[in-house]
């Protein structure tokens, strides 16, 4: 199975009790081997705990260190989840998933090792090598069956020429040695052949097992991540919708900057202020149909008054508010009644906010390198059109 980070435990060390010295120790023990090899024994360092290492980066892998022990060579061959290029939930579902228990990781010297083995070869092998191995064992058989022929002739010959009986004896035995040794053999190649069945059987269940294994593990990540693109999906989708109400909402909305705020007392008093301001700017840049719904400074009001807050004002159309953002880039031109300093623009959202600032940038590189009548439209920067 694949082998996680186990904690090595460093070995505990006993405490010895200190000897008197206080004393000359007498009688016919002392200085004897047995009491120098305790005394050098009680000298002995005590072993320090070892912590293994990353393959790749060289990190120390620590009981904090999420990492895989290579299976096969079962040394401190370790491999980080960084290096391996995994998450750490993929992790722990290979750790802690009984699904994932037949499953093995080797280091890369244990994999070329085992990805150069391959169950059919092997089989072929073996299969070989006792193909070859009958062979042999027929050609014994036929040259122990002339031997044998042979010997019997003799035998009969011998008898016919009044052999020596204790010749005929030892033929006999020898005879009977060779088929207990016939015998033998066949158990053996039998034991050999039952024992090829089987791991033949073997190496089938473990290469079915882990087919269905790889299966069950490869559909867990596939469902998982399909969940994930699920949720992003409609997360982005919920994302979109909420910024198209956001734009909805603010649709008649404008932002005035560069308006002097008002000294009076009470907040009623600053609006109508503010208001009548208003009134002459549209007047002033030729919208009079225009009406104001609502209008409030943002922000915190600053001590100096050459800084005034920004007005967000809510309008009563949504052409008149184009209209007037159109209109209002004449006030630039306006040198009295302090009209040059006011601007106003669309009250944007923060997605927007942040699409635009590329294109603000663009617009003032291209203007600084000498191109004129540029605007943003539609999300890009483009000339104004001649009328």
């Amino acid at each position: 199975m694949v082998k996680g980070r186990t904690q090595i435990k460093a070995p505990s060390t006993k405490k010895v009790a200190a000897v008197s010295t206080s004393k000359k120790p007498t009688g016919p023990h002392v200085g004897s081997p047995g009491v120098a090899a305790a005394a050098a024994a009680l000298r002995k360092p005590s072993v320090a705990t070892v912590v293994p290492s990353c393959g790749s980066c060289g990190i120390l892998v620590t009981d904090d260190v999420k990492a895989l022990q290579c299976d096969m060579c079962q040394g401190d061959q370790w491999k980080c989840i960084d290096c391996l290029n995994i998450s750490a939930d993929v992790y722990d579902q290979l750790i802690s998933e009984p699904a994932c228990k037949c499953l093995k990781w080797f280091c890369d010297g244990c994999d070329k090792i085992v990805s150069c083995l391959d169950v059919n070869n092997i089989t072929a092998t073996v299969m070989n090598s006792v193909s070859t191995t009958m062979d042999k064992f027929t050609d014994m058989m036929t040259n122990m069956e002339l031997n044998l022929t042979a010997k019997m002739a003799a035998v009969e010959q011998a008898l016919s020429q009044k052999a020596d009986r204790e010749e005929v004896k030892n033929l006999d035995i020898t005879v009977r040695s060779a088929s207990d040794t016939i015998r033998s053999t066949e158990r053996a190649l039998n034991n050999v052949s039952s024992t090829m069945d089987k791991i033949a059987d073997t190496m089938r269940n473990m290469e079915q097992n882990l087919d269905t294994k790889m299966t069950a593990v490869e559909q867990n990540l596939g469902q998982k991540a399909d969940m994930e693109v699920q949720g992003a999906v409609e997360g982005a989708l919920q994302q979109n919708k909420e910024e198209e109400m956001e734009i909805d909402r603010r649709k008649k909305n404008v932002i005035v900057h560069g308006v002097a705020e008002s000294q009076a007392e009470t907040s009623d008093q600053k609006i109508e202020e503010d208001l009548a301001v208003l009134a002459a700017m549209f007047q002033e840049v030729g919208v009079d149909g225009l009406m104001v719904e609502s209008v409030v400074r943002l922000g915190k009001r600053s001590e100096n008054p050459a800084h005034p807050r920004s007005m967000k004002v809510v309008l009563n159309s949504v052409d008149g508010k184009q209209n007037l953002i159109r209109n209002a880039k004449n006030l630039r031109s306006k040198q009295d009644g302090g009209w040059e300093k006011v601007f106003v623009h669309q009250y944007v959202t923060p997605r927007q906010r942040e699409a635009r600032k590329p294109l603000v940038a663009e617009l003032k590189q291209r203007k600084a390198n000498g191109e004129a009548d540029l605007i943003i439209f539609n999300g890009k920067v483009v000339k104004k059109r001649g009328y």
